[in-house]
């Protein structure tokens, strides 16, 4: 018995061609440069781009920048380290990964976690999150109180 498979070379899409080029009008490419000076921040956060339902961002993170127990009730995220090492924590302080550069993990919506730089250099971090069409903004529940206002900057370069 032999099984036939699709794939996307057999697939005719059912939509009108213009719903198709309204969504690629929509293609937003984007870049990230490391300014050479920082904002006086233990974190700081690079808006590279965003949609109606995903954003995009760099994180740089300093000395003292992590960030509390906490979770998204209505987004998903994805945190790929590019530079340094970064530890997340779940909620009874366990470490559940240490990633470096190149290796990454996602965050299932409603997962409480945190995460501290553990490198002597500053951790890059590049983040993907993903909410539902038409939020204000992803939910953030915190867990723990949350770090002192000023220890974040955030940075907005989409254009």
């Amino acid at each position: 018995m032999s099984s036939a498979r699709t794939t996307s070379a057999d697939t005719v899409s059912p939509l009108d061609d213009s719903y198709h080029r309204t969504r690629e009008d929509l293609r937003k490419p984007f870049k990230f440069v490391r300014p050479d000076v920082l904002p006086n921040a233990k974190k700081s956060t690079f808006r590279l781009a965003a949609n109606e339902h995903e954003k995009v961002v760099v994180l740089v993170v300093n000395e003292g920048g992590d960030n509390n127990l906490h979770y998204h009730a209505n987004m998903d995220s994805v945190y790929f380290i590019m530079k340094g090492r970064v530890r997340f924590y779940g909620p009874e302080g366990d470490v559940f990964g240490e990633y470096g550069a190149d290796e990454g993990i996602i965050m299932p919506a409603g997962a409480r976690y945190r995460f501290e730089k553990v490198s002597t250099e500053e951790a890059q971090i590049f983040s993907v999150a993903i909410y539902p069409a038409g939020s204000a903004q992803a939910s953030r529940v915190n867990v723990s109180p949350p770090k002192p206002e000023g220890s974040v900057t955030v940075i907005d370069t989409t254009h």
